[in-house]
């Protein structure tokens, strides 16, 4: 056996590493299931408390994001409401370009919270399930090796 495959062997035979993982695990779980229910209640909530719409046009605006480029841009949605310009942003891309004309809903209450388009803009939920998947699997594995040790 080389000096790798005694480390690596090692490493597979630390409970350590393996309490790591399951801590991991769980982390992935709890925060993946926050972002996922706390983004299915805000577009829940847009849902239901914007009930009045007006025609807007959609924009291109930076990203702001830590990780973003000077070249990624968001399609947001201007639109009026009792002569004071609102912005809506994050609208679907696919459906919308800029200079579109784009039907906006938005709160009577409170203008600013607004979506355009036919649904609320969300996170793509393929990604908080998979990183929820690969949580539960790191917990099942760390349980599982913890067993065995």
């Amino acid at each position: 056996m080389t000096r790798d495959e005694v480390d690596v062997e090692l490493i597979k035979n630390s409970k350590g590493f393996w309490i790591f993982i399951l801590i991991l695990g769980f982390v992935f779980v709890l925060s993946m299931s926050y972002f996922f229910t706390s983004s299915i209640i805000k577009g829940s909530k847009l849902r239901t408390e914007c009930t009045q719409s007006v025609t807007g046009e959609a924009y291109t605006y930076p990203s702001t994001g830590r990780n973003s480029s000077l070249f990624d841009q968001q399609v947001g949605a201007r639109y009026e409401v009792d002569g004071v310009v609102y912005h809506a942003k994050g609208i679907d891309v696919v459906r919308h370009y800029p200079g579109d004309t784009v039907t906006v809903h938005y709160n009577p209450d409170n203008p600013t919270e607004a979506f355009a388009g036919n649904e609320p803009y969300h996170w793509p939920y393929v990604m908080e399930l998979l990183c929820i998947f690969c949580g539960v699997m790191m917990i099942i594995a760390g349980i599982k090796m913890l067993r065995n040790l």
